[in-house]
């Protein structure tokens, strides 16, 4: 837990504290303002893509959740998320997931951030 801008805040005050890495001995630092991407792809249990599964992305500062479809190979992208902790959640019709609901720490561009649905 860190007070951002670095000690603001003032007594019994919890308002400023944002989640971040620990900087030791040094300022409390936030992130940059510089923006990430999240990219993955949601699969059956035989690796076809499955087409249409809507990804919602929550957290990290954002005020609604992002909502995508994947493509017909099953491929999706979010750009323009800022650098922070997300909820990322699966939902797919005539699939379901073990782990439908992950969450992920962004502080660069993720890639490869796959569902795989159960047989």
């Amino acid at each position: 837990m860190q007070r951002i801008p670095n000690g603001s805040g003032g007594e019994r005050n919890t308002v400023s504290y944002q989640v971040f890495a620990p900087t030791p001995d040094g300022l409390n630092v936030s992130p940059t303002a510089a923006q990430v991407s999240l990219s993955g792809r949601v699969t059956d249990a035989g690796g076809r893509g499955i087409r249409n599964a809507i990804i919602a992305i929550e957290g990290g500062g954002l005020t609604e959740p992002r909502v995508v479809a994947t493509g017909s190979m099953g491929y999706y992208n979010v750009e323009d998320l800022a650098i922070g902790t997300y909820i990322v959640t699966v939902q797919a019709k005539r699939h379901s997931f073990a782990n439908p609901t992950r969450s992920l720490s962004m502080s660069d561009n993720v890639a490869d951030f796959d569902f795989i649905a159960e047989p």
